[in-house]
């Protein structure tokens, strides 16, 4: 049903990512964003793919509640999103994406914006081609920050994709200091006890008895 991709370019954030999912998973490592997302469509062979960045760690029972989401859904959900917990900006953001692999490739693959991002271009892409938007105000993952070196090489490569990019939060990732084990901690206890207090769907789902 679904296949899970984890997108990579040797951060040391990925060893963390590829643990917190404690599942099967498809490496595509040192690509070009657009290559790796093309890959992914290309190669799936379930009904919905996951594209997990290499910063982003799941909830011990995120892939559960996920794959029950998807599970449930109508067959005009073309994508499906959930949020994020940033603890260099104390702010939950987005997003972990599903996507519908038929939705996909019906629109003949992701859109790109001038900023060589795909998120809203694809899901707009979507929407106009009358594929439902699956928003759950969940917060599933923690979106790390790697090493203040990485977080400096990264912004450079998307520099060099897109000349106008300037990455969200830059200036506050440059000034955390807390380590990549002390944010792989925040995924179970502390993402539990944010849902239960947000009164997110996956809280009441899966959380609340718990």
């Amino acid at each position: 049903m679904l296949t899970i991709y984890s997108l990579t370019n040797g951060r040391s954030t990925h060893e963390y990512s590829v643990r917190s999912l404690d599942a099967d998973y498809i490496l595509i490592k040192n690509k070009d964003f657009t290559v790796a997302l093309t890959e992914c469509i290309d190669t799936c062979k379930t009904k919905f793919f996951l594209v997990l960045d290499d910063d982003m760690f799941l909830h011990p029972k995120a892939l559960k509640y996920i794959t029950d989401v998807i599970t449930k859904a109508t067959k005009s959900a073309g994508v499906f999103f959930w949020y994020l917990w940033e603890d260099y900006t104390q702010t939950i953001r987005q997003s972990v994406h599903v996507y519908r692999t038929e939705a996909i490739k019906s629109i003949g693959g992701f859109t790109f914006d001038s900023y060589s991002k795909t998120c809203v271009a694809t899901l707009k892409a979507l929407t106009d081609s009358n594929w439902n938007i699956h928003e759950d105000k969940s917060v599933i993952a923690i979106h790390a920050r790697g090493t203040l070196e990485e977080t400096i090489k990264y912004n450079d490569l998307w520099l060099k994709r897109s000349k106008t990019y300037q990455k969200q939060s830059y200036k506050e990732s440059l000034k955390y200091s807390k380590s990549v084990e002390y944010q792989y901690s925040l995924r179970d206890t502390f993402l539990t006890d944010l849902n239960i207090r947000e009164g997110t769907p996956f809280a009441k789902c899966h959380l609340s008895t718990t």
